[in-house]
């Protein structure tokens, strides 16, 4: 089921095309860009979550419970630390009035995170893979930072330790600015709005569409744009400097929810492949990567060919 969360046939290009260019259409004959099944799927799962923790009394300090405290108590009560201040913030601007919460909208955010969190991250870990084969340096580079991480934990993961490897998390950041599983963000205006030193306004209603591919791999940002190199990102201000372009995750009230969640699993997994396997290319390899303009999420035209020994 997540693999059809993704799959891009000509009945859901149709559907896309109807819900995005003509939402009253879709709207009065009920169309989904889902299907049927796969939306009646998780929309199931969900409820038994729910259900069984009510059950059980169960109350655990996920996502899933967040979402049941909003559904419940209309708010989700925010640690006040540094690193979500922001949502703070950007909660002030919002409306006061109490949010209503259903348990479709618990649904489809439930499913949003399993999708952040599911092929976007198998996406960027092949794509990370494959530029550790053609780039062996970078690769080497990469396993004698976790080999030194390991021995000084001795040998137990930990988040701690996982955010010490910082090179991983580079080779993390690069693969998605030249790969960014979402190559095009869409947004709803919600104001008229004009754009700075033009005469061009947007407004209220219009959807936006945001470039991401093109803008991180634009030289004018990004120098060498075709050349995969982590220490790009090594520059303390770097993603502060390239906020509004290298944004794999969005940008904003709007942002992924599942970015800091697909970071740590897709290093995880990272960590755990590169310990023990070495890659390289073979004859299947294809690189450059030609794209296959038919999938929404971005997908290798020939896939992922490569070869894979064990370390010694």
């Amino acid at each position: 089921m997540g693999k059809r969360l993704i799959e891009l046939n000509l009945l859901q290009a149709i559907r896309i095309v109807l819900v995005v260019f003509l939402p009253e259409v879709a709207m009065k004959f009920k169309i989904g860009v889902l299907d049927k099944e796969v939306t009646r799927f998780f929309e199931q799962l969900t409820k038994d979550i729910v259900d069984q923790r009510k059950k059980t009394k169960t109350v655990r300090k996920d996502f899933m419970q967040l979402l049941i405290e909003l559904k419940e108590k209309g708010s989700v009560a925010i640690d006040d630390d540094d690193e979500d201040k922001h949502l703070k913030e950007e909660d002030d601007h919002q409306s006061k009035e109490p949010f209503r919460f259903n348990d479709i909208d618990l649904a489809a955010q439930a499913t949003i995170f399993f999708l952040a969190g599911f092929e976007t991250s198998s996406t960027v870990m092949s794509f990370a893979l494959l530029e550790l084969a053609v780039n062996p340096d970078i690769q080497r580079k990469a396993q004698l930072e976790i080999d030194e991480q390991l021995v000084q934990c001795g040998g137990k993961i930990t988040y701690e330790t996982l955010k010490k490897m910082e090179y991983l998390e580079w080779i993390l950041q690069e693969s998605m600015r030249k790969y960014p599983p979402v190559a095009v963000h869409s947004r709803v205006c919600t104001k008229k709005y004009t754009m700075p030193d033009t005469n061009v306004s947007l407004e209220k209603g219009i959807i936006v569409t945001i470039p991401n591919h093109a803008l991180q791999n634009d030289p004018k940002f990004f120098p060498n744009p075709d050349r995969f190199d982590p220490e790009r990102f090594s520059e303390d201000d770097i993603l502060r400097k390239n906020q509004y372009i290298y944004s794999p995750f969005g940008e904003g009230p709007r942002q992924c929810i599942g970015n800091r969640f697909a970071m740590v699993q897709s290093k995880l997994a990272l960590l755990t492949f590169l310990r023990k396997y070495t890659i390289s290319t073979c004859e299947k390899t294809q690189f450059p990567v030609q794209f296959d303009a038919t999938q929404f999420i971005i997908t290798a035209k020939a896939g992922v060919w490569l070869k894979i020994q064990k370390r010694e």
